[in-house]
């Protein structure tokens, strides 16, 4: 007689086993990344660092504070200053000082130049010390006068677009003082205050704690960190403009609370949210440009042609809306921060702006937490075109 036996699982077992598992593989998909690297700090120095023992690569990132940049002015200066330390990398001078291996990049941000480098992680770092006071070097003032007249150009055909004429006009209004007009002899000026003190310095890679310390051994001093205040010179901006050139269009905007703030996140899920809610709109065109800088920032909606009547759009700010917008913004983040370079991103806001993160997931667990009717209201606020500024062109 054969012998028996009795299953392992039962029928019943197996069957809530079925129902259970694509749960829990949701829920584990979506816990976000395991063992992230732990922010490290020098005392003494602006600089941070991440080990990241399996990257292949070393990251070296040089952010010179420019302040906000607003208006065109700034950013023909900013830009040009950029493309002078892009380059400046290329000078057999500062090869020299460079890994033989190498991928460098200079970007021109809203409140900073940044400066990437990468090599591979047999190779020696930079030398950091010759290296920033290479890049110091004043530029050639033939090539920068040409590329400022370029940068000019550029930024008059940009300004010919209507949202970028109603973002210029609202940027403007946001400064404590006027702008005037600039010419390649300010850019002299500029230079100097942005290499008036040293740089933040990021490092990753499978070595970053060894490369921290040779770095600290050259004295790179801690910087004053500088604040960003926007202002309204007239309270509420209430404007109009006609340029028969132009479609309609209609700016609504506010200046925002900065990277600093607690209402963070509340903030970011928001304009995620009022994304989604716009593009769920059948041939509405429009812009939304948010910017937030230490302490303050600004948001801009930018309607194009005849926009509906806002109010109706509000009231579709609905839990599933803010939903979808919270699990799409949190699986970003989430899928970043699997990445080194994500990593690396997440440390240089929470270094750049000074916040009290300790860690690289903190803002995760923040927007977790967010009530969604405090999101609702603040998407009633920006669609309200009484408590907001607002220019309309034609």
């Amino acid at each position: 007689m054969p012998e028996t036996r009795k299953p392992l699982f039962s029928r019943r077992y197996l069957k809530a086993l079925i129902w259970l598992l694509p749960g829990l593989i949701l829920l584990l998909a979506s816990a976000g990344p395991d063992k992230l690297p732990a922010i490290q700090q020098s005392p003494e120095l602006k600089l941070y660092w991440l080990e990241q023992p399996e990257r292949a690569e070393h990251e070296m990132r040089l952010l010179f504070d420019s302040g906000a940049i607003l208006t065109p002015s700034q950013r023909i200066l900013q830009q040009v200053l950029a493309e002078h330390l892009q380059a400046r990398l290329q000078q057999p001078e500062i090869q020299s000082l460079l890994p033989a291996q190498h991928n460098s990049e200079v970007a021109a941000l809203t409140d900073r130049l940044q400066l990437k480098l990468q090599w591979p992680a047999a190779q020696p770092a930079p030398r950091l010390g010759p290296l920033l006071a290479a890049l110091a070097q004043p530029g050639d003032p033939a090539w920068q006068q040409r590329r400022f007249e370029q940068q000019r150009a550029q930024a008059y055909l940009d300004s010919q677009t209507p949202d970028q004429r109603l973002l210029n006009l609202m940027q403007e209004a946001l400064r404590e003082t006027p702008s005037e007009p600039v010419s390649p002899g300010h850019l002299h000026a500029f230079e100097q205050r942005l290499f008036s003190q040293p740089p933040l310095v990021l490092l990753g890679g499978p070595a970053a704690a060894e490369m921290a310390a040779a770095i600290g051994l050259e004295s790179i001093s801690e910087g004053t960190a500088k604040a960003s205040r926007l202002h309204l010179h007239d309270g509420i901006i209430r404007l109009r403009i006609e340029d028969p050139r132009l479609p309609h269009a209609l700016l609504l905007g506010t200046v925002t609370d900065g990277q600093a703030s607690k209402e963070q996140a509340r903030e970011r899920l928001a304009l995620a949210a009022l994304q989604h809610l716009l593009e769920q709109q059948p041939a509405l065109e429009f812009r939304l440009v948010w910017r937030s800088w230490r302490r303050q920032g600004y948001q801009a909606l930018i309607l194009l042609g005849e926009a509906p009547p806002l109010q109706p759009l509000a009231d579709q700010a609905d839990g599933a809306l803010i939903g979808l917008a919270r699990e799409q913004l949190l699986q970003d983040y989430r899928d970043r921060l699997r990445s080194p370079d994500g990593q690396l991103d997440r440390l240089e806001t929470i270094a750049f702006y000074g916040l009290p993160d300790r860690q690289l997931d903190t803002q995760l667990r923040t927007l977790e937490q967010v009530p969604v009717g405090d999101i609702a209201a603040r998407i009633t606020q920006y669609l309200d075109p009484e408590t907001q500024i607002r220019i309309e062109l034609n």
